[in-house]
């Protein structure tokens, strides 16, 4: 059985926006506008990383110093 959805208005979002849903700890959907659609995201897990070995923890490390270097903090 389909459910219908309300019809419902929304404001037009950002033309560069990206919103990303996260529920129980993981991320369940990540939603980006039209302009955004092609980006490259890469997830930098530290809780995983954590209860892995050395060598994984710390690539992990060296790509948010990377990330810190190279991009604009948005968040």
């Amino acid at each position: 059985m389909e459910t219908e959805k309300p019809n419902e208005q929304f404001e037009p979002r950002l033309e560069q926006s990206i919103r990303i849903v996260v529920e129980d700890g993981c991320i369940q959907n990540v939603y980006a506008s039209h302009s955004l659609a092609q980006v490259d995201v890469e997830i930098l897990d530290l809780d995983n990383a954590k209860v892995s070995d050395e060598a994984v923890l710390q690539s992990v490390y060296r790509s948010i110093a990377e990330a810190e270097v190279q991009f604009t903090k948005i968040y």
